[in-house]
């Protein structure tokens, strides 16, 4: 007979992992008392952003659904970069994914860093946008980016 985790058990792991991080913001419920408390699962919770623009001008990049500023780290990412051994990069922040866009499909979301595109380094947003405006239709291009400080790869393609 296969061992069954008691549900105690399997609320710890699953408060465990969203403490860790993960992918989108969740409920969870606490089925002893029927409440439900807010649990981020991935995108950053408010206050924890470890980039922010530099000034209010950003650059939309239409063709993939994409609105970007430069981007400057905060002091969140100085005091935890060491000891959670998380990169520090320039780059273009993203502001905005729009909804059905190439960007969303491929899984780009708020608060990503995209610090190189087609393997040119990017150092703002006016160069990153350059770079993703000639994405191709008949290849892909290769986009690295940084989430909560931890490094990405996806291809893109129109």
């Amino acid at each position: 007979m296969p061992h069954i985790l008691p549900i105690m058990h399997i609320r710890r792991a699953i408060a465990w992992m969203v403490a860790a991080g993960g992918l989108g913001p969740i409920l969870l419920a606490n089925a002893s008392v029927g409440a439900a408390v807010p649990a981020w699962f991935g995108a950053q919770p408010p206050g924890t952003a470890l980039y922010r623009c530099e000034t209010a001008t950003t650059v939309d990049v239409a063709i993939l659904g994409l609105e970007l500023c430069d981007a400057e780290p905060t002091p969140l990412l100085a005091e935890r970069a060491e000891p959670d051994n998380l990169q520090i990069r320039d780059g273009a922040l993203v502001v905005e994914v729009e909804d059905g866009g190439i960007a969303a499909a491929a899984g780009v979301q708020p608060g990503d860093l995209i610090y190189r595109v087609a393997g040119i380094d990017v150092p703002d947003a006016d160069d990153a946008g350059a770079g993703l405006a000639v994405v191709g239709t008949d290849s892909d291009t290769q986009i690295n980016f940084l989430r909560r400080g931890r490094p990405y790869r996806i291809k893109l393609r129109r």
